[in-house]
């Protein structure tokens, strides 16, 4: 024991001669010292020796998360670890408050980051456009041996209340993590009665033991990095550890909501009661329910295309009106979800918004709720069956379910990114889950046919491809760009 506090005294003071490490932020020399006399991780790019996450609660639905990390670059391959990166939503509902960065080089040299070096722009794909925004920051001559340290603090008022989360491991280890919650009180507001919820969801088997972190925080110390090369596996968000944060400030609707999956369900149906007018196009009036709906599904798929525009950060949530929709014949999920809505609703039916999760994994059969929904589905409550695949029975009546941005799935039936998923109703007086059953779910084929004549090493060949469902894609390709998008 005598000779392993002499070799870690060493190493310590080693490390102090090498590197002037009080140059870095009290906070990062502090974590660096107490690696000093620790072996670095085998065959790893980088070290994160410390990680800590600061969440207070301010009143008024506002969050302000402060960040701290200090990372040991092993080798080469390591110095993306200067990069930072910080999501807004941008406009007065997210602001970067700080954010500064330190890289103590093997020779002591110090760089800074520069105003220069730091960088905002809209977070848009090739689909959509967004006053969210990402911002980046890159420290300068990062090379193998250099501890980086980043800083940053955040102010965010989310349009869905002060929640959060955050997740632990990542792709390189992680020597120390932190998360610590809080209250912070001023002058003139009272938080007496706001109550703080913590959930971690997904530990076992990556982390078994926790260390309480003041009143509400944790810690987990010596995080493995993720697993290379994993061919199949679930989705992350299904697989990995995370805390779910959440402030229930009975002051603040927002806030109160996320006490109960009926307020979350109330919330979204009254954001889509002021969005269901009519727009007053096409012609499915005056027709059997069934042929109106299979009409009304008909015109959309061909008139009207999936597109995000979000020049606010509320549009995330709140749809626009059907009228809208159909002025500008695009929308994206609820915009189009709406007008689905507004017009089934002109032709006698009970609309309905639901909740869903695609793509990014599978809701968990939780109780707490939380934001865990990237999607949102029509339903239509039903008197008496229509005879349609995609018709689920529950305790609160039968609904209907269709997703208006697959309109190459027929009427009826639901595309197979929906199997087995789990959604919430999300009805006037509370919240009704259903389990997507397999026959709501029309089948993903391509059929390829290839007819031609090989002379040498040339073909010349006709290829025909028959899609249903949404295989590939390729009809919402050529419908969204034409035989430029498609090829």
């Amino acid at each position: 024991m005598v000779r392993n506090l002499l070799l870690g005294l060493l190493g310590s003071t080693i490390l102090l001669q090498g590197q002037d490490i009080t140059k870095l932020p009290d906070w990062a020399a502090k974590a660096v010292r107490q690696a000093a006399g620790e072996k670095d991780p085998e065959d790893m790019d980088a070290w994160v020796l410390l990680d800590r996450t600061e969440i207070a609660y301010t009143g008024s639905g506002e969050l302000r998360q402060r960040h701290y990390r200090v990372v040991k670059i092993l080798s080469e391959r390591g110095v993306w670890q200067g990069t930072y990166v910080l999501h807004g939503l941008g406009g007065k509902a997210s602001k970067v408050k700080k954010l500064k960065g330190w890289n103590l080089r093997p020779d002591s040299a110090l760089e800074k980051l520069d105003s220069d070096n730091v960088v905002t722009q809209n977070d848009t794909g090739d689909e959509e456009f967004s006053a969210g925004t990402t911002t980046g920051a890159v420290l300068d001559r990062m090379v193998k041996g250099s501890y980086v340290a980043f800083e940053s603090l955040e102010s965010i008022q989310s349009p869905l209340g002060p929640v959060a989360h955050t997740r632990p491991m990542e792709s390189v280890p992680v020597r120390v993590w932190e998360l610590d919650v809080a209250k912070k009180e001023g002058w003139f507001t009272n938080l007496q009665s706001v109550d703080v919820k913590m959930a971690r969801r997904q530990f076992e088997p990556w982390i078994s033991q926790v260390e309480p972190l003041g009143t509400t925080g944790l810690r987990v110390v010596n995080l493995p990095a993720l697993p290379k090369g994993e061919g199949g596996h679930p989705h992350l968000s299904n697989l990995l550890p995370v805390v779910e944060v959440r402030f229930l400030d009975p002051v603040m609707p927002l806030a109160r909501m996320w006490g109960s999956w009926d307020e979350v369900a109330k919330w979204t149906h009254g954001n889509y009661l002021g969005a269901l007018s009519p727009s007053g196009l096409g012609d499915w009036q005056g027709k059997a329910p069934l042929e109106s709906l299979q009409a009304l599904w008909g015109w959309m798929g061909r008139s009207l295309v999936y597109k995000q525009v979000y020049l606010t950060p509320e549009r995330g949530w709140i749809p626009e009106g059907a009228q809208e929709v159909g002025r500008k014949r695009y929308g994206d999920c609820k915009d189009l979800t709406a007008f689905f809505l507004a017009e089934a609703k002109g032709l006698g039916f009970q609309p309905v918004p639901v909740l869903a999760r695609i793509i990014q994994g599978e809701i968990p059969a939780q109780t707490d709720p939380f934001p865990v929904f990237n999607h949102v589905i029509s339903g239509l409550r039903l008197e008496r069956s229509l005879g349609l695949a995609a018709e689920v029975d529950t305790p609160k009546g039968r609904f209907l379910l269709t997703d208006p941005t697959d309109p190459y799935t027929p009427l009826g039936y639901l595309g197979s990114g929906h199997q087995g998923r789990r959604v919430m109703v999300c009805l006037p007086e509370g919240a009704q889950w259903i389990t997507i059953p397999d026959s709501a779910i029309l089948p993903d084929r391509l059929s390829v046919d290839i007819a031609g004549e090989a002379q040498g090493t040339s073909l010349k060949a006709t290829l025909t491809l028959r899609e249903s469902g949404d295989y590939w894609g390729l009809r919402i390709a050529a419908h969204r760009g034409g035989i430029k998008g498609l090829r």
